[in-house]
């Protein structure tokens, strides 16, 4: 058994011929072409892992953490060699690998909340927090 290259899918390469690194063709293609756009492939890898629609156990392709894959998006979009018809997708990819870094990342309490908190806990009388307007 080999993991594809591109999706990390597990897969059985064909007994005969050169060493498989891709699943199938759709893989090989794509990888092909991020190549051509200067995206490595652990990248293609961790950004199909972290998007793919049905979750798995344990991500096999996820090589990086997600604040290196939005690194490396943000720097290929920045590039002069991305094409301009593969800007779309990998600014849809930035986004969502932005909001999954933004829902792992715990909430900090606002400074005004924690000054709240310690009056309560000291029993000082409260008054509730105005809104700004």
């Amino acid at each position: 058994m080999r993991n594809c290259a591109r999706c990390g899918k597990s897969f059985e390469p064909p007994p005969m011929g050169a060493r498989a690194r891709f699943c199938g063709a759709a893989c090989r293609q794509a990888a092909h072409r991020a190549r051509r756009m200067g995206i490595p492939e652990a990248t293609l890898a961790a950004v199909s892992v972290l998007t793919s629609p049905e979750p798995d156990d344990e991500p096999v392709g996820l090589l990086m953490g997600l604040e290196d894959v939005a690194r490396e998006l943000q720097r290929v979009l920045r590039s002069e060699y991305t094409p301009p018809t593969a800007k779309a997708s990998l600014a849809k990819e930035y986004r969502v690998t932005l909001a999954e870094i933004a829902k792992a990342t715990p909430a900090k309490p606002d400074a005004l909340d924690e000054l709240l908190a310690r009056r309560v806990r000291n029993g000082a009388p409260v008054t509730p927090r105005r809104s700004p307007k």
